[in-house]
């Protein structure tokens, strides 16, 4: 083998061993980093209007702070002892910010009547090996028939 190969190869091994390394480290920090991409000022979001009939809106607050550009996908289920789940969403309204934001929830026709309150779980996919999920909850309230 000539001495320019040699040289060659030699180079491409450590370069080889150095983006193993890299990677193992990168991997290493993705996998055990605390991510905390939003945070919630508050156990329980403020409901607004505790009495909402049937086919009407749920108005609550949330006060939260987030500094990221994640967007969530939030599964939202209403829960009275039997747990009434709703599709997954994305959740791109979600500012970057901290200061209160109010929302308002369709309550479905068919849910029935009785005390409720929303069960919302966000799940943010920090990065490509890791999801993670921050649980919240509204203040009960009372369905209606209307």
């Amino acid at each position: 083998m000539n001495d320019r190969l040699r040289k060659f190869l030699q180079a491409m091994s450590y370069f080889t061993l150095v983006l193993v390394i890299a990677t193992i480290i990168t991997l290493f920090n993705w996998a055990v980093k605390k991510y905390e991409p939003i945070t919630f000022k508050r156990d329980e979001f403020q409901v607004l209007n505790p009495v909402v009939e049937q086919g009407g809106y749920l108005s609550y607050t949330i006060e939260y702070c987030k500094d990221n550009d994640l967007i969530p996908v939030v599964s939202t289920s209403y829960v009275d002892g039997i747990i009434y789940q709703t599709p997954n969403t994305p959740q791109p309204f979600y500012g970057n910010d901290c200061k209160p934001k109010n929302f308002l929830v369709y309550i479905p026709k068919a849910l029935p009547p009785g005390k409720y309150y929303l069960d919302h779980v966000f799940t943010f996919q920090v990065n490509p090996i890791r999801e993670v999920i921050v649980e919240a909850k509204t203040e009960m309230f009372e369905v209606i028939e209307n």
